[in-house]
């Protein structure tokens, strides 16, 4: 709506009618020098959201772990930065490791429960019948040269080791959030489900590189609230992609009015702070 062209010429009607009363004021400039000075610095704003408006640009910047890029998308066709920026490294900061869901069917007689555990958990069901262990859980489950690893601490596939004992013995399973349907023999007396339930994120970070001419001028890293300003471009952190890891979405700003508003909200404190100062002397005591 900011920058619909209705919006922008009621932005300009306003102006021109403030800037009509100053004018036809014009002869109190010198008895009340506030009122004109507050007029101004309304007009000062006004200017600068124009120009914000007319010629700011705003876009996303979607990006991957070690990926460089200068092209913004945006809806009116993106836009070029006289630079470079590339994500060096991104993650998310989680208030805790979160929960796995287990859904238990037993083959036998259909018998079904789902329970919360955490990785070293032992837990009880029917009455102590049916015991539930967690022996190792692999956020990023790989098979490396020592058997079963873990890429990274995010969980991209999140894989279980769990053990089931009840009175015929005890198995072991392995379960998987990402392929529910991958089960232990059919001869195993379980049928095990696993979803990944996370941590409430409490923070994301990017960790990025400003790239000029080839070789990088700054490194940064952001995060909600804490941006990145380079040559007048502002980087706010913006997204994620909790399936990807390595994946970052930057909101890119320039807004050229940016100082004139504040100059004009400079002005507007000053002149409104005079105007009171001048009814307060002449208030009869």
């Amino acid at each position: 709506v900011y920058h619909a062209p209705y919006f922008l010429i009621m932005l300009g009607l306003l102006a021109a009618n403030i800037a009509l009363c100053s004018w036809r004021r014009r002869a109190m400039v010198r008895s009340r020098p506030d009122v004109f000075l507050t007029h101004a610095s309304i007009l000062t704003i006004l200017a600068g959201g124009m120009v914000g408006t007319v010629w700011g640009v705003r876009g996303n910047l979607p990006l991957n772990q070690g990926e460089t890029k200068d092209q913004v998308e945006s809806a009116k066709g993106g836009f070029k930065l006289p630079f470079s920026v590339k994500l060096e490294a991104f993650r998310i900061e989680y208030y805790d490791s979160g929960q796995h869901r287990l859904t238990l069917t037993r083959r036998a007689d259909g018998w079904t429960e789902t329970v919360l555990t955490r990785p070293g958990e032992r837990i009880s069901l029917q009455d102590g019948a049916v015991t539930v262990s967690l022996l190792a859980y692999y956020p990023d489950f790989i098979i490396g040269e020592q058997g079963p690893a873990t890429r990274s601490q995010e969980p991209v596939n999140p894989a279980l080791r769990l053990e089931i004992a009840d009175r015929a013995g005890s198995e072991k399973y392995w379960a998987f959030a990402k392929f529910k349907d991958f089960h232990a023999s059919p001869k195993s007396r379980y049928q095990v489900s696993y979803e990944m339930v996370p941590g409430k994120i409490k923070q994301f970070h990017s960790d990025l590189g400003i790239v000029e001419n080839g070789w990088t001028a700054v490194r940064r890293g952001i995060y909600v609230n804490k941006p990145l300003t380079w040559r007048g471009y502002r980087f706010y952190q913006a997204g994620y992609d909790q399936d990807n890891p390595g994946f970052s979405s930057l909101m890119v700003s320039r807004d050229p009015g940016t100082g004139v508003v504040y100059l004009g909200f400079g002005l507007l404190c000053v002149g409104l702070t005079w105007a009171y100062a001048r009814a307060f002397r002449r208030k009869p005591s």
